[in-house]
């Protein structure tokens, strides 16, 4: 009878082993799954902060058309000319080098969400590799009684 009881414990000890692998698993694929969209976010949020800029020096551009226009200074020559576009190819290097960061970020994000599926993966093995053993020293000793 006590054989039984020892049999019963240890495959309930077994399938929890099992389980408890499962679960941490499954909290690394969520953990994985969130830093996922948390780097396809950042860089939506990256992409809409540039174009929020671009809009912005677009607008302080016109203005500054308008006023040198309205003081009868010719827009499409010289200076005033070289000034805008200045502007504008400043602004595009510096859209350049923040999307450059924000893509090394959110790949460096994806990286670890990849490696934390892998994990989750190792996790799962791990469990049931350790579940199985478990069983199979209960079933021994219950073998050799």
């Amino acid at each position: 009878m006590l054989g039984l009881i020892g049999l019963g414990l240890g495959i309930f000890g077994a399938y929890n082993q099992y389980q408890q692998g499962q679960a941490q698993a499954e909290m690394l694929r969520e953990q994985a799954k969130l830093d996922e969209e948390r780097a396809n976010k950042f860089l939506y949020l990256t992409e809409k902060n540039i174009k929020t800029r671009r809009k912005q020096v677009g607008q302080q551009i016109g203005g500054q058309k308008v006023a040198l226009a309205s003081a009868g200074i010719d827009i499409g020559t010289g200076v005033s000319l070289d000034m805008m576009e200045d502007a504008y190819e400043s602004l595009y290097e510096e859209e350049q080098l923040v999307m450059m960061e924000a893509d090394y970020q959110a790949e460096t994000m994806k990286q670890g969400a990849t490696s934390l599926s892998k994990q989750a993966g190792d996790v799962s093995t791990a469990g049931t590799i350790g579940a199985v053993t478990s069983l199979l020293g209960t079933v021994a000793k219950f073998a050799d009684k």
